[in-house]
């Protein structure tokens, strides 16, 4: 929680972040045409966050906020990577098939992804 409260964000400021964290295309077993408009959405929410904060900060602030959010974006995604290592590590080494049996499907899934590249920009 420490880069939440460092950053010190306004409600407005995490709901966008949070919009586009939950737009990003990190999730497999999408179409392509899933992931263009999840990509394009991202984009999207990005450009409008910039702007409200150069509005509310000015330019040169408004960019140094952003750039804040845009690490704050991505620790999030590094911290879910370690989780899905962690994950992995339970299902596979330390509790063998223990893991599947006890967790949901969708969970077990989302949990053992086998790729990094898809959780930063």
């Amino acid at each position: 929680m420490e880069p939440f409260n460092k950053l010190q964000l306004t409600e407005v400021e995490y709901v966008v972040i949070s919009i586009i964290i939950f737009c990003h295309s990190f999730t497999d077993g999408l179409s392509k045409q899933g992931r263009e408009l999840l990509l394009n959405e991202s984009e999207k929410y990005s450009k409008i966050l910039m702007k409200m904060l150069q509005n509310r900060h000015g330019d040169l602030a408004g960019a140094r906020r952003f750039t804040e959010c845009v690490h704050l974006i991505q620790t999030c995604f590094f911290f879910g990577y370690q989780h899905s290592l962690f994950f992995s590590y339970l299902a596979n080494v330390y509790e063998c098939d223990t893991f599947r049996n006890v967790m949901p499907k969708a969970f077990v899934n989302l949990c053992l992804r086998k790729t990094m590249n898809s959780y930063f920009f």
